[in-house]
């Protein structure tokens, strides 16, 4: 029987809804056993439960609808993620690094915008891409690929929050890899890739990290402590154990 979301609920995927609960409960736990609180009713844990009750809510009901549907609406959407990451720099709350990538939220509290970005520049390029599919390959539509994304990716930059402008890179990278992209552009993101990663390498092995502007203190200390974790061990604790 279909309801009124024209939705088959023979054909929906209950397994995948039992997993997430399943891998939501272990993080419950995981949280409750790492913040060393004494039962469920602590704030943390609280925060946990009802964040997952919330976020379930919204991947069943988002799953609901046709992402055709959903697509349609990418360009606002897009225009949504990039007001929301401008109001974090202008009302956001800072944290002790002096990052301010929070927005506080009645109820939930803390709220990181920045993960909702994610999945609405997953929907925005997806929608991009499949529009663009035959004029991928023409510069034009790979420059304008690169500006819709530098705009929502530098300001997270700017937060600074350089773990997500890396996992935002990754993700419309790896979209436009597996669209008809020659694979001239795939190697030559690639080689730019290269380029960076060596000169960063350079950079840091020979101690010349503070001539690298984007990169704050604390970013860079956690680089230092991945490269040479023997000589960083008051930082490396949470790895080692």
């Amino acid at each position: 029987m279909k309801w009124k979301l024209d939705y088959d609920f023979k054909q929906y995927d209950f397994r995948l809804v039992l997993y997430m609960i399943a891998l939501n409960t272990i993080g419950i736990f995981i949280v409750r056993s790492a913040t060393s609180a004494e039962s469920f009713k602590d704030p943390l844990v609280v925060r946990q439960i009802l964040g997952s009750f919330v976020g379930l809510a919204m991947c069943v009901g988002i799953s609901l609808i046709d992402y055709r549907k959903i697509c349609k609406w990418s360009p606002w959407i897009y225009i949504l993620s990039v007001v929301i990451l401008a109001g974090v720099k202008i009302y956001g709350t800072a944290s002790g690094h002096g990052a301010t990538r929070w927005i506080t939220v009645p109820v939930l509290g803390k709220v990181q915008p920045s993960e909702f970005v994610k999945v609405g520049l997953i929907l925005f390029f997806a929608d991009y891409l499949q529009k663009l599919k035959e004029d991928i390959n023409h510069p034009h539509a790979l420059l304008m690929e690169a500006l819709y994304f530098s705009i929502p990716v530098g300001l997270v930059m700017i937060q600074p929050n350089l773990s997500t402008t890396i996992i935002m890179t990754v993700i419309v990278a790896a979209m436009t890899f597996a669209s008809p992209l020659k694979l001239k552009w795939i190697f030559a993101f690639l080689g730019v890739v290269v380029v960076v990663l060596g000169l960063l390498f350079y950079l840091f092995s020979s101690g010349l990290y503070d001539k690298i502007p984007i990169l704050q203190g604390y970013q860079v200390q956690r680089i230092l402590t991945f490269l040479n974790p023997s000589e960083n061990s008051n930082d490396y604790y949470q790895q080692r154990w």
